[in-house]
């Protein structure tokens, strides 16, 4: 216990000398203070140990280990070779790869790397989002001369200063600490970070709750949070050994979270949200690919391996390689099985987020159904998009409209902006509805009627809100308040009424039942505050549709093309091999209008509002409108006798495109219900839902005479697989250790 006690004041003499601020709490606690912060007095941190952000000296072996076993030892030689041989060319890319260099050179011991490593980060700016700079200093650190190293330090402590990019300036303050410079001021940026951090995991869990979500965009992702928070919190990790990853339910459901959000036959994400500018197969940019390999290894997640293994790290050009190896290389565990998405459920609820994904089987040709009705993206450009849906098959088939073009607005050189403004966040450009023609300010703007996601307080007042900055902000605009899957169905239902302002929309539920493979019905109760405002349901489709039991009439009461009205109820829409058909049940007395193509396709109000002929030659070519789904067409469906509240009952059928005709829809009226009734690629369907009162109906379908289902629509989130326990499956989904991530401590009920 003596030499303990004088092997800890030796250490806080040497640490003294180096001028870090640290001082023991107590010999017996063996802890240092940083700031407010107790860190071990054993940590690298606390030791002024190098590296100390991706892994410590202590990890180096396990490294070499793991990096021989089969599934790691063919990433690692891949990396290797494209390092190796980058080297021997000269290759730019390679000789500013400074994180690779770094790890091979910690890795082999090899001065080359090593070499190659320093000479990058004396050029490197220490970057904003995933501080590479602060990585390639932590691995080349015995490499650099006194003065180098006050050269690079002074670069990251300049970025520390800076009021923004919290998880990168807490990334380089945990290089810093020991440096001698400003030690003052980087203990004191380091404490505020560190509570920073610990408030980051309660916010991300709030948005991420049981299976998966996040506050922003599948594509935002990567950039502005995954690099920095997982980043951060790895090196808080290799620094002290203390283990914020536990708990993260953020990071553990992220594979499902965009795994469950391709659309059969692709491995990047469909465009909802702010996706818009192209899908993403999973985080990237800045490198934050190379973090996936994380959860992987803690949670033993099998799907989280596939992902992985199928989608992250199967890349082939040097660039995708330098970017997206050198985390398998640190972290991954090659002793996971991989178990690809077909192993798991078709559908998946992620709740706070508002998200539910539903799909006919895990096919390529497979029909996918997405619903959502939740809290609004904290990002500014976030869509106002609650209770709406997109259905694809082969393609497209009900879209989400309009592009946020290639990047930010302020692309001049693309767009005057008013599309970004007026257009393609807003909810005309979403399979949802609006109530009224007007636009709505808020704290953000809405027009033709539609929701506004940045609300003033009067507003919160009237929902009957407390009015605080939370509410204002990110408050659950949109509800699920009640889901079920089921073998041949999914249903929800969503509550968007507090997305709208509360002087246009006293009520608006919608409930969308789907049967596999290919029926959809959805059904609304819309309540208006002023009877005069319309309610306009939208449908968007990539082409023209046609009108099967009566043809499309030109309407020129808005111009003299473009616009056309239904003589009949039913549409066609064919795109990509497939089909869409819409029958509106409800209203009885509808105008269903069609209007789109060459200066239409983006109308508000009678104004296109389009992006400029450069950006269509340059960006929206017909490939970038099939991979995001720019659709050129709309329906908008509204009652023809205007009135406080009504009811909108539509079916779908999503189908192959040799079907030229709608299989008949028969409607089913009763005392406070209405429903329908037809027959469906072999199964009969029978869905029945309250017209008053609260969220409510029944549904049964038969096939070749055999129940499949038959009870009531579910009032409330049964978030379980309880109803699928005679698929083959079931018994992997509730005794597999590699699909307890995914699947859910409890999330199994057998009925």
């Amino acid at each position: 216990m003596e030499a303990d006690h004088y092997l800890l004041r030796l250490a806080v003499l040497i640490g003294l000398l180096l001028g870090f601020p640290t001082k023991p709490l107590s010999a017996a606690a063996g802890m240092f203070r940083i700031g407010s912060v107790e860190v071990p007095a054993d940590c690298p941190l606390a030791r002024n140990e190098h590296p100390r952000l991706l892994f410590g000296k202590a990890q180096l072996a396990e490294i070499r280990g793991r990096i021989e076993k089969p599934g790691l030892r063919e990433i690692y030689q891949q990396l290797k070779r494209t390092v190796d041989d980058g080297l021997a060319k000269g290759s730019t890319r390679v000789l500013s790869a400074q994180v690779p260099l770094g790890i091979l050179y910690q890795i082999t011991g090899r001065k080359e790397y090593g070499a190659a490593c320093r000479a990058a980060v004396l050029k490197s700016p220490f970057g904003v989002y995933a501080a590479e700079g602060a990585y390639g200093y932590d691995l080349c650190y015995d490499l650099l001369t006194p003065g180098e190293r006050r050269e690079c330090e002074q670069k990251m402590l300049a970025f520390v200063k800076q009021p923004y990019r919290e998880a990168a300036r807490f990334i380089q303050c945990a290089a810093l600490c020991g440096s001698g410079l400003e030690e003052d001021t980087v203990a004191r940026t380091l404490s505020e970070l560190h509570r920073w951090c610990l408030a980051r995991k309660v916010h991300l869990n709030r948005w991420a709750e049981d299976r998966g979500g996040d506050d922003n965009s599948h594509g935002y992702i990567g950039q502005h949070e995954y690099v920095g928070t997982m980043g951060a919190y790895q090196a808080w990790r290799a620094a002290t050994g203390e283990n914020w990853f536990d708990g993260l339910v953020w990071a553990k459901a992220m594979a499902p979270y965009y795994i469950y959000h391709y659309p059969p036959g692709r491995t990047t994400t469909a465009n909802v949200g702010i996706n818009s500018w192209g899908g993403n197969g999973y985080p990237e940019e800045t490198g934050a690919c190379d973090f996936t390999s994380i959860p992987q290894s803690l949670w033993k997640c099998g799907l989280t391996s596939w992902w992985n293994q199928n989608v992250v790290v199967r890349r082939k050009y040097d660039y995708e390689i330098l970017d997206g190896h050198w985390g398998p290389v640190l972290w991954l565990d090659p002793e996971v099985p991989a178990l690809p998405p077909d192993r798991f459920p078709e559908d998946m609820l992620f709740k706070t987020r508002g998200y539910v994904s539903m799909r006919s089987d895990w096919g390529k040709d497979a029909t996918w159904v997405h619903f959502h009705c939740g809290r609004f993206e904290s990002d500014g450009r976030n869509h106002m998009d609650n209770n709406a849906f997109v259905v694809y098959r082969q393609g497209y088939l009900a879209c989400d409209s309009g592009t946020r073009g290639l990047n930010n607005p302020e692309q001049t050189q693309y767009s005057d902006g008013r599309h970004h403004e007026r257009y393609f966040a807003q909810t005309i450009a979403h399979n949802s509805l609006t109530v009224g023609t007007e636009d709505i300010q808020g704290l953000s703007r809405s027009v033709c009627g539609g929701q506004v996601s940045r609300v003033p307080d009067d507003w919160l007042r009237a929902y009957g809100l407390p009015v605080n900055y939370e509410n204002r902000y990110t408050r659950q605009a949109g509800t699920i308040v009640a889901y079920e899957t089921a073998p041949a169905h999914c249903y929800v239902a969503g509550d968007a009424a507090r997305s709208y302002s509360p002087r246009r929309v006293r009520r608006f539920t919608r409930q969308l039942l789907y049967v596999r493979p290919g029926a959809i019905v959805i059904f609304d109760r819309v309540t208006a505050v002023e009877a005069n405002d319309p309610k306009r349901w939208y449908l968007h489709v990539m082409e023209q549709p046609t009108c099967v039991d009566g043809g499309l009439r030109p309407d020129r009461s808005l111009g003299p093309e473009g616009h056309f009205l239904a003589v009949g109820d039913t549409l066609r829409a064919a795109h990509a091999g497939s089909v869409l058909f819409s029958k509106t049940v409800l209203p009885r007395k509808a105008v269903i209008r069609v209007l789109g193509g060459p200066g239409h396709q983006f109308e508000v109000n009678g104004e296109n509002y389009d992006m400029y002929p450069r950006w269509w030659k340059e960006v929206g070519t017909k490939d970038y409108q099939e991979q995001i789904g720019i659709g050129w067409w709309r329906v908008e469906v509204e009652p023809a006798v205007k009135s406080p509240s009504d009811l909108f009952l539509h079916v779908l059928w999503a189908t192959a495109d040799r079907a030229q005709e709608m299989f008949p829809v028969d409607s089913i009226e009763g005392a406070g219900r209405t429903g329908v009734r037809f027959v469906a690629d072999g199964i009969t369907v029978e869905a029945v839902f309250a017209s008053v009162g609260e969220v409510a109906g029944h549904v049964r379908l038969m096939k070749e005479g055999r129940v499949l289902a038959d009870g009531p629509l579910r009032s409330q989130l049964e978030d379980h697989y309880g109803l699928w326990n005679a698929d083959p499956r079931f018994h992997d989904w509730t005794t597999n250790p590699a699909m307890r991530a995914v699947m859910k401590a409890g999330a199994i009920v057998v009925p």
